[in-house]
């Protein structure tokens, strides 16, 4: 009994892992498996069986092996199908499965696919005989005698019944029935034996596909916190703690879900004995994620691994390969996601190796494909999503998931006549609250529609969805990741903010574009700005939000009744087939009632928008915000008196970009002629800051700029009116959200550098000059410095510990297109440590960190909204951060920095709040000290940005 409980809950014995197969063996079932999945494919099972029978029973002596065990399963399923496709009576059904598993049973087959023949034959028995013969066949000729041999200890009976439930897993068993299973398990072997706690996967997977997540994660979590205590370690655990984490995505819960499946695809990395269909899987599912959470760079490293699963699988190739289509597909999703050509082509490819029957499971790929051939103007490609998206839902998706909503979506594009009753039905099985991001998927796409002809309207479901979008991210703690993960709704959002200043509601406009920037909103706790989230509802707009709210629940209480009949209903496959009327009837009342509300919301008397919270700007100071479009540029001045003005130019994003980027090929060449510069230079100041800087009052003297798109990667401080340069007529700061308050700081400095050249990139050559850098420092008598080895992530993090209030990093900087997790600060001692470790450090009680590295303050290309590093430390707790925008010779930026340090105060760090004075202070001095040198070209001093 208690080997037949560890083998059942995963524990491992040296005697269990079986001998390697021949590796000529392992080719030969691979192939001739593959032959045998086309003739599959084609029905032919006959000639399927037929391709893998002569090696039959040589495999037989190798059936422990999972690879064997699969080509084994084939065969068998080819002559079941063939046998079966016959009409077979149930006693030639059950005299199959008693041959066969005496048979495997006989040769230690490899438990999973043994038990997952066993399940076949149940299939078959239900297809053909009904599930009342079914169930009966499966208890008697499965249930009781595995129970009888548990209970007595015997053999692997306690392993068996365990992998015979998890071979339901997904298989679309109606709930009754599992439950049925659970129980007649429970009553023999106790609540929480392993097979007891298996089926609680099973359950949890069936209401996850039906949109019930929070039922979902009632069924599993009671189960995994027992396996967690009583199996540790276990297989069991791991498959418990692989399907709590999808349905945690579904909660929006997305970081827990990522972190339970690093542990998962850790574990099966580990396990000593492979499971390459599973440690595919976990790979799959960790690329997902990292792409739900908004790491796009991270999606590729997790497909290789999946796909290296499949490097020796043998006769599991086949399978591995059709199943790893998850991983490419969130692969080329994150490669749309970062604008790279070709990445619409790479999805449709990917989409190609599914069945194109159904498209099992892949609603968002497809999604994702037809939003983006529709915003790129792709039109055969998008009908082709959607023709293929069709096909998923009618085979896949229940009445009143909220799946559905995007076959409402598509019938709005279908028939134009019919457009206005699809949304709102979509919009009300959004409403439902069961899948956040496809609620803001329907509220932005109604709000795009109706924003010509009532946008009051529109602002409504524009701001719902950005709630919406919130939900769907619940904890996420990083603004830097909310931003990426919301990156495929940029486009509602920007056309969001253009609304909003074509009515004049400027307050509003700032703070939707706040979020659009930072990924924030007032719910998140942990993170403060100027700006917190999107705009708030006004009373008309609460009592519309409120009454959708209510028709939503409204729906999901008749969603809930239905779901027994629906469930009890459904087929082992296909679940798309279940069709009521009374959930047609009431999605259709659900959605009449919201297009009702919405009706009175704009019959409502128009009343003045909330007040917006938002303090005006310090004396002395104006706030200039950019929002660029694709072809004009807003622009958002707000005055110390807390006045906002607004106009609006037509600029193309294409020629804005191409301005930006011939001044900065100007400003990175120390030899650049100036004249030259200086008129590019002026071109863009009365393009961007002379409107702006005409209306300002003669007191403003500081400058807090918003960039957005492009102009992140414009130097503010160099452009120039003709006479000065804007360094040196204004204070200037580049706004960046931080938390909330700074912990106390003891006052000193922290200075570690990189003196060594890089050991493995030539473009990291030695540094010498950083020891003037570091000595700079000295001025202090309680600063902590540290040069190449002695530089290393431990030295900065108990450095940070301390607390000091000046913390300056000097070493090669590489910013990588795969974003804040590929792009590192080169340590002393050769570690490169990426954003995303910087970033986990210690931070808070530091008050200014200057980063000298090359483009510290620059954001990962084709990522302008993603910040960087700079951004990334203000995050972290940082309170002041001074960046470049360019690389600079070792030697000048050693006398720059020396210079900003000189210029300082004397006082006590503790007490010095950095401000960004101290940088106007340093460009204008040194302007004034070499006005006659080539060093007075602004390449030397306006590469240093002020982020505050």
């Amino acid at each position: 009994m208690l080997l037949g409980l560890a083998i059942a809950a995963g524990a491992t014995v040296a005697a269990a892992v079986p001998a390697s197969p021949p590796p000529r063996l392992l080719e030969t079932l691979r192939l001739a498996t593959d032959a045998a999945a086309e003739h599959g494919n084609r029905a032919d099972y006959q000639a399927c069986s037929a391709a893998l029978t002569p090696f039959a029973t040589q495999a037989l002596s190798h059936a422990a092996d999972e690879r064997v065990a699969w080509a084994l399963l084939h065969e068998f399923g080819c002559r079941m199908a063939h046998v079966a496709n016959k009409g077979a009576t149930l006693a030639e059904l059950t005299a199959m499965h008693h041959a066969r598993w005496q048979l495997t049973r006989q040769h230690g087959m490899a438990l999973w696919p043994r038990m997952r023949e066993r399940t076949l034959v149940w299939n078959w028995v239900d297809r053909l005989h009904g599930p009342t013969a079914a169930d009966a066949w499966l208890d008697a000729e499965l249930l009781t005698p595995l129970l009888r041999d548990a209970q007595a200890g015997v053999g692997e009976a306690m392993a068996e019944l365990t992998h015979l439930v998890e071979t339901l897993y997904g298989y679309g068993a109606p709930l009754g029935r599992v439950e049925a299973v659970q129980q007649r398990l429970a009553s023999a072997l106790g609540p929480t034996a392993p097979p007891v706690l298996a089926t609680a996967r099973v359950l949890a997977v069936t209401h996850r596909r039906a949109g019930r997540a929070e039922q979902a994660l009632a069924a599993i979590e009671p189960a995994y916190r027992h396996a967690l205590i009583a199996y540790p370690g276990s297989d069991l655990l791991a498959w418990l703690d692989s399907e709590r984490a999808l349905v945690l995505d579904r909660l929006g819960r997305v970081q827990e879900a990522l972190g339970a499946q690093l542990r998962v695809a850790d574990f099966w990395a580990r396990h000593p004995q492979p499971e390459r269909m599973r440690g595919a899987r976990a790979e799959q599912n960790v690329a997902r994620l990292q792409l739900a959470i908004g790491r796009p760079d991270a999606v590729a490293s997790h497909a290789r691994r999946a796909a290296a699963w499949a490097d020796d699988a043998g006769a599991l190739t086949w399978q591995i390969g059709a199943e790893n289509v998850t991983a490419r597909l969130a692969l080329a999703m994150s490669q749309l996601r970062l604008s790279q050509p070709g990445a619409l082509q790479a999805l449709r490819q990917a989409l190609d190796e599914l069945e194109p029957s159904d498209f099992f499971l892949q609603a968002a790929p497809l999604e994702e494909l037809w939003l983006g051939a529709e915003q790129q103007g792709e039109t055969a490609l998008a009908a082709w999503a959607q023709q293929a998206l069709q096909r998923h839902l009618a085979r896949w998706v229940q009445p009143l998931q909220t799946e559905a909503l995007l076959g409402e979506l598509m019938r709005a594009r279908r028939s134009p006549e019919q457009a206005d009753e699809a949304r709102w039905q979509a919009v009300a099985l959004g409403s439902m609250g069961r899948g956040p991001g496809l609620e803001a998927l329907a509220l932005f796409d109604t709000a795009d529609a109706l924003a010509a002809r009532a946008p009051r309207l529109a602002v409504a479901l524009y701001k719902r969805g950005c709630r919406a979008l919130h939900r769907s991210r619940a904890d996420v703690t990083s603004a830097e990741l909310l931003r990426m993960s919301f990156a495929r709704f940029e486009a509602p959002l920007r056309r969001f903010v253009t609304l909003l200043l074509d009515q004049g509601r400027l307050h509003e406009a700032e703070q939707a574009l706040a979020f659009l920037h930072e990924g924030e909103l007032d719910a998140f706790e942990r993170r403060q700005t100027a700006l917190n989230g999107p705009p708030a509802l006004d009373a008309s707009e609460q009592a519309w939000d409120a009454a959708v709210t209510r028709i939503g629940d409204a729906l999901r209480q008749t969603a809930q009744a239905l779901e027994r009949p629906l469930d009890e209903q459904a087929p082992l496959a296909f679940p798309g087939h279940v069709r009521l009327a009374q959930a047609t009837e009431a999605q259709a009342q659900a959605g009449a009632a919201i297009a009702q509300a919405s009706q009175q919301l704009l019959a409502a008397a128009t009343e003045a928008p909330p007040p917006a919270n938002l303090p005006p700007p310090p004396a002395g100071t104006a706030e200039l915000g950019f929002a660029v479009g694709g072809r004009q540029l807003d622009v958002l001045l707000r005055l110390p008196s807390g006045e906002v003005k607004h106009w609006r130019q037509a600029l193309p994003r294409a020629d804005l970009a191409r301005q930006v980027q011939q001044l900065r090929q100007l400003l990175e060449r120390p030899d650049s002629d100036i004249d030259t510069l200086q008129r590019q230079a002026q071109g863009l100041h009365d393009l961007l800051l002379a409107p702006a800087l005409a209306q300002l009052p003669r007191e403003v003297r500081r400058l807090r700029l918003r960039a957005d798109g492009v102009l992140h990667y414009l130097p503010f401080a160099a452009l120039h009116d003709g006479r000065h340069y804007l360094a040196e007529r204004f204070v200037l700061s580049q706004h960046s959200p931080a938390a909330t308050a700074s912990a106390a700081n003891t006052g000193g400095a922290l200075g570690l550098g990189r003196v060594r050249a890089g050991a493995r990139r030539a473009t990291e050559p030695a540094l010498p000059a950083v020891a003037r850098e570091l000595q700079a420092l000295q001025r202090w008598p309680d600063s902590e410095l540290a040069l190449d080895a002695a530089f290393s992530e431990a030295r900065l993090r108990d450095g940070l510990a301390r607390q000091p209030a000046l913390v300056h990093l000097a070493s090669h900087f590489h910013r990588d297109p795969g974003g804040d997790g590929a792009s590192y600060l080169l340590l002393g001692d050769d570690r490169q440590l990426s954003v995303e470790q910087l970033a986990r450090l210690p931070w808070h009680g530091v008050q200014l960190a200057l980063l000298s590295g090359c483009q510290t303050g620059l954001p990962v290309d084709g990522q302008p909204q993603a910040g960087g590093l700079a951004a990334r430390l203000r995050q972290a707790g940082v309170q002041q951060v001074l960046a470049t925008q360019w690389r600079i010779a070792d030697a000048a930026a050693a006398d720059w920095i020396s210079a900003f340090y000189a210029g300082l105060p004397a006082q006590d760090l503790a007490r010095q709040r950095p401000r960004a004075d101290w940088l106007a202070q340093a460009q204008q001095q040194w302007l004034l000290a070499h006005r006659d040198s080539p060093r007075a070209h602004p390449h030397y001093w306006a590469a240093y940005a002020w982020f505050e």
